[in-house]
Order: structure tokens, then sequence, then C-alpha cells
């Protein structure tokens, strides 16, 4: 009897120290991220196997960190060290090293060290496919390869799939409820690290598939409300592991969410009333401006100085949401009559939409961008030449909205900075378009359009993958631009079941014999253009033209 006193109050003191502990060192469960080991744990990285030394290693790995790093930093520095990197996933590391080289090799033909690199990286991705294992940095390395490769939807899906097989979406609201129930949630921080990285790798896809829905014209994977896809994001700023880059994500989503929301009422093929179309477009120009102060108050608050990265993309993203989102003002809109008959409200967002893309297009080689732009992402290169063609088109409807003399000498220089970026097709689509525009009296030329053409036209014969423009013959010039990319069919091939009057518009002796090459190989271009070939049918624009 006496024993099972002692012993009852043994058990209640230590039921005490359990609780008094569990304060102090708060218990949060079992971790909501669910590995299952590694998939490449066997594999060598790029030094490991002998594909290059070590020092080259590491001065690939500290040229990402410095340049490319920043444009998607779904890695922390201070924690991925080459060291550590190469201990925990040699994925990663082959990854990063080929990205480093990407961005060295430029539009030239790719060294064989990328080759390898590559090679490896894409054998390393492939066992994720049928193994049911993975590991944060398996999602880390699927992520950088999403986001610097040339064919990212399939990989993009498949790594959000990954993430979501992991729980990553449940590490935000796991982490807002530690930081906010825990008496000292500070106790223990590395127990919080993979918390914060799976946080960071989750807000990175969904950014990216945001964007690889939006470029390929396919439905948002596992779309809702923006605080069900990322709950108490903007709180994840406040944890102590968390980065300022992490900032970078949240911008993108917001503006990208806000871009989708300018869209939604045009997903009714039945939009006769198109006031409601207004409505959105106000509310969602209010809410990008909102979003553009709330974030450039936050880095003036954290400290960030004004010439530093993130702020200077700030700006870019916002135009890059300013453009995007008014896109649907342009409805209805076929020539510079149509122009003329937009509301003054309407006109306005149309006028904003051209000024943002030709902010944008001028951020390259004004150098308010230039400065590591060669290791940009993948959408990053492939955004501002689909912006410059889309400027160019927006000229022409209403020219006197920007200086075209300055808008056709951005893209010059523009043309002359695509040589060092892997955007061969197009880098050529851009040049043809912009050579259109001036033969037809859009756009003047500058003192160097002549060097900028030539640039570009080099591209296709320094690239043995593709054709020259001489070379053309009975090819098909569309095969030079890859799939979903011809969505402004200015200067391109036909639209199908179309045949112009005129097989050519007037054209510079410069110009001739590549358009008598392009007539032999059967292509031809529409008397004009209509915006209407990809926004909405004809009959709801009847109402606004009253």
């Amino acid at each position: 009897m006496s024993h099972s006193r002692h012993t009852d109050a043994g058990a209640a003191r230590g039921s005490k120290r359990k609780r008094l502990n569990d304060e102090e060192d708060p218990d949060w469960g079992t971790s909501p991220i669910v590995e299952k080991g590694d998939p490449s744990a066997n594999a060598q990285d790029p030094v490991t196997a002998g594909f290059c030394t070590e020092e080259e290693g590491r001065e690939l790995f500290q040229a990402f960190f410095k340049h490319a790093h920043p444009f998607i930093p779904v890695l922390n520095p201070r924690e991925d060290t080459w060291e550590n990197l190469r201990q925990r996933s040699p994925f990663i590391v082959t990854v990063i090293l080929s990205i480093a080289l990407r961005a060295r090799d430029g539009c030239g033909p790719p060294s064989e060290l990328t080759k390898k690199c590559r090679d490896s990286a894409e054998d390393m991705a492939k066992q994720t496919l049928f193994s049911p294992i993975a590991t944060l940095e398996t999602v880390q390395a699927l992520t950088l390869i999403t986001s610097w490769g040339e064919h990212a939807w399939r990989t993009c899906c498949h790594a959000m799939a990954l993430a979501v097989d992991m729980r990553l979406y449940r590490c935000l609201p796991y982490l807002y409820k530690i930081r906010t129930q825990s008496r000292k949630p500070d106790t223990h921080l590395e127990r919080q690290m993979p918390l914060v990285s799976g946080a960071r790798v989750w807000l990175a896809l969904v950014k990216q598939s945001y964007e690889m829905s939006f470029n390929h014209a396919q439905p948002i994977q596992f779309s809702g409300s923006l605080h069900e896809r990322i709950p108490y994001a903007r709180e994840l700023l406040q944890h102590p592991l968390s980065t300022v880059y992490d900032s970078r994500f949240l911008v993108s989503i917001e503006l990208c969410a806000a871009r989708e929301e300018a869209f939604r009422p045009w997903r009714s093929t039945s939009v006769q009333d198109l006031s409601s179309v207004d409505d959105v477009l106000r509310k969602v120009n209010k809410g990008i401006d909102n979003c553009y102060e709330y974030w450039l108050n936050y880095y003036h608050r954290v400290g960030v100085p004004s010439d530093h990265f993130l702020v200077k993309e700030l700006g870019s993203q916002k135009a890059y949401g300013i453009m995007f989102a008014n896109a649907a003002a342009w409805y209805g809109v076929h020539s510079k009559n149509d122009a003329v008959l937009l509301s003054a409200e309407r006109r306005q967002w149309v006028q904003s939409a051209l000024r943002a893309a030709a902010f944008l297009t001028s951020s390259i080689g004004s150098g308010r961008q230039e400065k590591d732009s060669e290791f940009g992402n993948h959408n990053f290169h492939v955004a501002i030449v689909a912006t410059a063609r889309y400027l160019i088109r927006m000229c022409e409807l209403i020219p006197d909205a920007a200086d075209l003399n300055q808008v056709s000498l951005d893209i010059d220089r523009l043309l002359l900075k695509l040589p060092f970026y892997p955007v061969v097709p197009f880098a050529e689509s851009l040049r043809r378009t912009l050579a259109k525009a001036r033969d037809q009296g859009v756009l003047p030329f500058t003192s160097i359009s002549e060097q900028a053409d030539a640039a570009v036209r080099s591209l296709s014969q320094r690239d043995p993958g593709q054709p020259s423009p001489a070379s053309v013959g009975s090819l098909d010039i569309s095969s030079l631009l890859p799939p979903g990319f011809n969505a402004f069919p200015w200067n391109d091939p036909a639209v199908a079941g179309r045949t112009p009057s005129s097989v050519l518009p007037s054209q510079s002796p410069a110009n001739q014999q590549y358009g008598a090459e392009l007539l032999s190989a059967g292509v031809t271009w529409p008397d004009d253009i209509s915006l209407s070939n990809w926004l909405l049918p004809d009959g709801a624009w009847q109402g606004e033209r009253h």
C-alpha cells in the first residue's frame, strides 16, 4: 500500500515535470511533412562523377547564388552551402551547376560540361516519376528544373504533385500555430527549419503553378482562394528563419491572383453586359496598387535599399500585373478606329498597359534590370520578349499614348541583349515582328536598328539546332516557335482558314529576299489582325459601342 502511494506520487511529480517541460519546450507533435527517402541518394554530383573539378564546381555554385538565386530563392544560402548540399543532395548540386552553365553558354551551343550536367540532372528527375519516395530536397531540385527548363509544364505538375503528397501545404498553418500558441516558440528553432523550407518550396510551386497555367493556357492546379492555397503567408516573414527573399514569392502570387481575378468574368461565353468587367477591372487595378504600396513599405521598414534587386523587381512585377490584368480592356479593339470608341476609363486602362509594357522593355536596355538578367529563369526571358511583341501591337492601336522613338530604341536594345539569353526562337520572332512594324510605319528605325537586327539573325546561324532564315526552303517558319507562343499571330503564319488578298506587305530591300523564301515555303500573312482571335467572340462587343 505504501509502495503504491509512493509510486502514485512519483508518477504525479513526473507528470507535473512533463507539463512544465512541455511549456518550456513545447511538443508540437509530428511534423506535417511526409518524407520517404531520397530517390537520388546513390547518385553522384558533377564533381564526384568527374565532370568538373571541385574548384570549377564551387565557382559555378557561387555564381548561381550570386546571380540566379534571387530570381527563384527556393534555397537558403545560410544553410544550403556547398559542403552541406553535397552531403544532402547531389540532385540539387547538379541542377545548380547546370543552371549556372546554361547562363554561361547563353544562346551559343551548350558545352560538353553543360550537356553532362543537364543529362545527369534529368536522369535523377526521372527517378522521381515512379518512385514512392521523395524528400524536401527532391522537390527543391524539381522546382529549380521547372524554373530554368524550357518545357516546364509537366515538370511543374509533377513537382506540385510531390509537394501535395508530402503535405507541404500544411507548413504555413503549422508554423502559424507554433508562433501563436506556444509560450516560447523560439526555444528550438532547428526543429522548425524543415517547416520553413517546406513553406518556402510550397510558395515557389504556387507561383510557378500560376505562371505555367497562364503561359500554357491550362487550368490552375489545385485552384482555390488565395487564403486556401497559401494561408498565413505574410506571417512567414515574421519567422526568425525566414529571409527577406521569401517576399518575392508572396508578391508574385498576390499579383498573379489579381491577374486571374481580372479574367474571371470572361470565363462565361455569353458575356453581353461588360459593365461587370469594368467593375472587376476597377477592383483589380486598385488591388495591384495596394499590393505594391504594402510591399514597398515593407522593404523600407526592414531596411532594404531602393536599388536592391527585390525593390526593382517589385516595380517590374507590378508592371506585369498591370499589363496582363488590363489586357481584358482591349476586348473588341481591332483597329485604331475601335480604340477611339473606348470609354475614357477603358482607354486609361489600355494606356496603363502600354506604359507598363514600355517600362518593362526599357528595363533591360536602360540598365535597371540589365545586371544578372542573363541568369534569369526561363519565364523571365520569355516574358520580356512576349511583352515587347505585345508593346508593338499596342503602339499600332494607340500610337499617341507612347513615345514611339523611345519604344523603338528600347526594343533594339533588348534585341542586342537577347544573344546572351537562351531564347533563340523567341528572339527571332521578336526580330520579325519589329521588322514588319517598321516596314508598315508603326515604329521608326533607330541608329542601332541594323546592328540589333544582325545580332539576332546571327543566332540562328550559330545554333546548329535552329535553321537560319536564309535556309528556310520548304520549312514552315512556324516550326521555329515553341508551341503556344504564337499568341500574337501578327507577322507570323496566316491564321487557319484565312487567305490574304495580298501575299506580303511592303518590305524593305533587306527583307525582300527573306520574304521571297517565306513565300516559297507557303508562308503568308493575314490582311489584318484581330485581338478577338485570342479573347472572346465578336458578339459580346456590340453593347460597348453604344
